[in-house]
Protein backbone atom coordinates (compact mmCIF):
# COMPACT_ATOMS: atom_id res chain seq x y z
CA UNK A 1 0.00 0.00 0.00
CA UNK A 2 1.28 3.46 -0.90
CA UNK A 3 2.66 5.66 1.85
CA UNK A 4 -0.03 8.37 2.20
CA UNK A 5 2.49 11.10 3.08
CA UNK A 6 4.63 10.31 0.04
CA UNK A 7 1.58 10.11 -2.22
CA UNK A 8 0.44 13.53 -0.97
CA UNK A 9 3.90 14.96 -1.72
CA UNK A 10 3.79 13.60 -5.26
CA UNK A 11 0.37 15.13 -5.89
CA UNK A 12 1.78 18.55 -4.92
CA UNK A 13 3.80 18.53 -8.12
CA UNK A 14 7.05 17.38 -9.63
CA UNK A 15 9.15 20.25 -8.25
CA UNK A 16 7.98 19.55 -4.68
CA UNK A 17 8.55 15.81 -5.11
CA UNK A 18 11.99 16.10 -6.71
CA UNK A 19 13.09 18.57 -4.01
CA UNK A 20 11.91 16.16 -1.31
CA UNK A 21 13.84 13.34 -3.03
CA UNK A 22 17.03 15.43 -3.02
CA UNK A 23 16.66 16.13 0.69
CA UNK A 24 15.71 12.53 1.54
CA UNK A 25 18.04 10.54 -0.71
CA UNK A 26 18.04 7.47 1.52
CA UNK A 27 14.26 7.06 1.46
CA UNK A 28 12.88 4.46 -0.94
CA UNK A 29 9.45 5.75 -1.94
CA UNK A 30 6.48 3.42 -1.58
CA UNK A 31 3.76 4.22 -4.08
CA UNK A 32 2.62 0.64 -4.52
CA UNK A 33 -1.01 0.14 -5.54
CA UNK A 34 -1.50 3.91 -5.95
CA UNK A 35 -3.89 5.21 -8.60
CA UNK A 36 -2.03 7.70 -10.78
CA UNK A 37 -4.16 7.55 -13.93
CA UNK A 38 -3.13 10.22 -16.48
CA UNK A 39 -0.75 11.74 -13.92
CA UNK A 40 1.74 14.28 -15.22
CA UNK A 41 5.07 12.94 -13.94
CA UNK A 42 7.43 14.21 -16.63
CA UNK A 43 11.05 14.32 -15.35
CA UNK A 44 10.03 12.99 -11.93
CA UNK A 45 12.61 11.16 -9.79
CA UNK A 46 11.13 7.76 -8.98
CA UNK A 47 14.44 5.92 -8.76
CA UNK A 48 14.28 2.90 -6.45
CA UNK A 49 10.56 3.52 -5.87
CA UNK A 50 8.14 0.71 -5.09
CA UNK A 51 5.48 1.07 -7.79
CA UNK A 52 4.22 -2.53 -7.66
CA UNK A 53 0.67 -2.83 -8.98
CA UNK A 54 0.41 0.96 -9.37
CA UNK A 55 -2.12 2.17 -11.94
CA UNK A 56 -0.26 4.54 -14.26
CA UNK A 57 -2.68 4.25 -17.19
CA UNK A 58 -2.06 7.13 -19.60
CA UNK A 59 0.50 8.75 -17.27
CA UNK A 60 3.19 11.03 -18.69
CA UNK A 61 6.52 9.71 -17.42
CA UNK A 62 8.60 11.20 -20.23
CA UNK A 63 12.28 11.55 -19.23
CA UNK A 64 11.43 10.26 -15.74
CA UNK A 65 14.12 8.60 -13.64
CA UNK A 66 12.85 5.11 -12.86
CA UNK A 67 16.29 3.60 -12.25
CA UNK A 68 15.97 0.41 -10.20
CA UNK A 69 12.25 1.07 -9.64
CA UNK A 70 9.93 -1.88 -9.02
CA UNK A 71 7.03 -1.65 -11.45
CA UNK A 72 6.09 -5.33 -11.17
CA UNK A 73 2.46 -5.81 -12.08
CA UNK A 74 1.99 -2.08 -12.75
CA UNK A 75 -0.59 -0.90 -15.27
CA UNK A 76 1.19 1.31 -17.81
CA UNK A 77 -1.49 1.08 -20.51
CA UNK A 78 -0.99 3.93 -23.00
CA UNK A 79 1.59 5.56 -20.71
CA UNK A 80 4.28 7.84 -22.11
CA UNK A 81 7.82 6.90 -21.09
CA UNK A 82 9.69 8.61 -23.93
CA UNK A 83 13.34 8.97 -22.97
CA UNK A 84 12.70 7.55 -19.49
CA UNK A 85 15.56 5.92 -17.60
CA UNK A 86 14.42 2.42 -16.65
CA UNK A 87 17.92 1.04 -16.06
CA UNK A 88 17.64 -1.96 -13.75
CA UNK A 89 13.89 -1.52 -13.32
CA UNK A 90 11.59 -4.48 -12.78
CA UNK A 91 8.59 -4.48 -15.09
CA UNK A 92 7.85 -8.14 -14.56
CA UNK A 93 4.19 -8.80 -15.29
CA UNK A 94 3.53 -5.12 -16.04
CA UNK A 95 0.92 -4.17 -18.64
CA UNK A 96 2.67 -2.02 -21.26
CA UNK A 97 -0.12 -2.23 -23.84
CA UNK A 98 0.10 0.81 -26.11
CA UNK A 99 2.85 2.41 -24.02
CA UNK A 100 5.46 4.60 -25.71
CA UNK A 101 8.97 3.67 -24.55
CA UNK A 102 10.75 5.19 -27.53
CA UNK A 103 14.27 6.32 -26.66
CA UNK A 104 13.91 4.84 -23.15
CA UNK A 105 16.92 3.20 -21.51
CA UNK A 106 15.94 -0.35 -20.58
CA UNK A 107 19.46 -1.59 -19.85
CA UNK A 108 19.32 -4.35 -17.25
CA UNK A 109 15.54 -4.04 -16.95
CA UNK A 110 13.34 -7.09 -16.38
CA UNK A 111 10.27 -7.23 -18.62
CA UNK A 112 9.65 -10.95 -18.10
CA UNK A 113 5.97 -11.81 -18.52
CA UNK A 114 5.12 -8.16 -19.29
CA UNK A 115 2.29 -7.53 -21.74
CA UNK A 116 3.78 -5.50 -24.58
CA UNK A 117 1.05 -5.37 -27.25
CA UNK A 118 1.37 -2.29 -29.48
CA UNK A 119 4.23 -1.03 -27.28
CA UNK A 120 6.59 1.39 -29.02
CA UNK A 121 10.23 0.49 -28.31
CA UNK A 122 11.68 2.49 -31.23
CA UNK A 123 15.23 3.64 -30.52
CA UNK A 124 15.04 2.23 -26.98
CA UNK A 125 18.33 1.09 -25.48
CA UNK A 126 18.60 -2.58 -24.57
CA UNK A 127 21.60 -4.10 -22.82
CA UNK A 128 21.12 -7.32 -20.90
CA UNK A 129 17.38 -6.62 -20.86
CA UNK A 130 15.07 -9.52 -20.06
CA UNK A 131 12.27 -9.37 -22.62
CA UNK A 132 8.63 -10.47 -22.06
CA UNK A 133 9.34 -13.93 -23.51
CA UNK A 134 12.28 -14.43 -21.15
CA UNK A 135 14.97 -13.89 -23.77
CA UNK A 136 17.87 -11.51 -23.13
CA UNK A 137 18.30 -8.63 -25.56
CA UNK A 138 21.40 -6.56 -26.15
Amino acid sequence: MADPVQLALLTQGIAVWNDWRKKNGGVMPNLSRATLIRAYLCAVNLSKANLCATNLTGANLNIADLTDADLSGANLNNAYLIGANLTGASLSGADLTGADLSEADLSGANLHAAIANRTNFSQAKFFKTTMPDGSIRG
